[in-house]
């Protein structure tokens, strides 16, 4: 019998802050499994902490060491989405499901020249907007490969993404991965042991990997892994934005 899915939903904060829209997609994502009653089980964790590799690594341990849970969601405190999102990843049922979000960066030049051929202002935001854009995998044809609404990728950003259980188990089985955690894993109950997959890997110019890049690289590279990401989902990163003008322009 197929295991009712569990997700734990991993969310490191700074400051004990989340965002409006992070907080509303979760209040959504419930309200929409309890009101079509879905049967998919939520459990929501948060960790306060400076060094995110860690926070991951404490997410990815506590999937590992309880088995109630079936997926780990990482969502960051500052990302909006709406529930379609989640279940569409659930449905697509691959090891490693990652998402295509903006940047927090808007590219003017493509304002400036899209501004005049689109029907309206609705995608215009959209359109300008700088991506956390993983490298897609293509065929020998040279062209992406899809999956209805997701691209295979080689890596992607852990802001939105859907991990299945047997990722880090099979992460667990890799040689050096299994450390000790701090006293605090032990004073919650857990046996100690931490597996740091999220730990950066040193490049070949002696800088350190993002710890969602080298949780990826690890994942296809060491494992033989494939992730995927959603391409065609609204998908909010909020954060700040220096707004300048000066009002005589409007008036030429």
């Amino acid at each position: 019998m197929t295991m009712r899915p569990h997700l734990l939903i991993a969310t490191p904060v700074l400051n004990e802050t989340v965002m409006l829209s992070y907080v509303k997609s979760l209040f959504g994502l419930q309200k929409h499994i309890r009101r079509n009653d879905l049967g998919i089980d939520l459990t929501l964790g948060t960790l306060t902490s400076t060094f995110v590799d860690m926070a991951r690594n404490y997410f990815a341990t506590h999937m590992l060491e309880n088995s109630n849970y079936t997926h780990l969601l990482f969502i960051d405190a500052d990302q909006g989405f709406r529930p379609e999102l989640i279940f569409d990843m659930l449905a697509l049922d691959k090891p490693v499901v990652g998402t295509v979000y903006p940047a927090r960066d808007l590219d003017f030049g493509t304002i400036w020249s899209v501004a005049r051929n689109i029907d309206g202002p609705e995608k215009l935001q959209s359109l300008a907007s700088r991506y956390v854009l993983p490298p897609f995998v293509r065929d020998e044809a040279g062209e992406v490969i899809k999956n209805g609404a997701f691209v295979r990728a080689t890596m992607a950003g852990t802001g939105i993404m859907l991990i299945q259980r047997r990722v880090f188990e099979r992460m667990a089985e890799l040689p050096g991965l299994m450390g000790r955690g701090a006293e605090i894993m032990r004073r919650d109950g857990y046996s100690g042991r931490l597996l740091q997959c999220f730990r950066p890997l040193i490049q070949s110019d002696n800088l350190p990997l993002g710890e969602d890049l080298s949780f990826c690289r690890r994942w296809t590279e060491t494992c033989g892994g494939e992730i995927w990401v959603a391409v065609d989902h609204e998908i909010q990163h909020v954060g700040t934005f220096n707004f300048k003008g000066r009002f005589g322009d409007r008036m030429t």
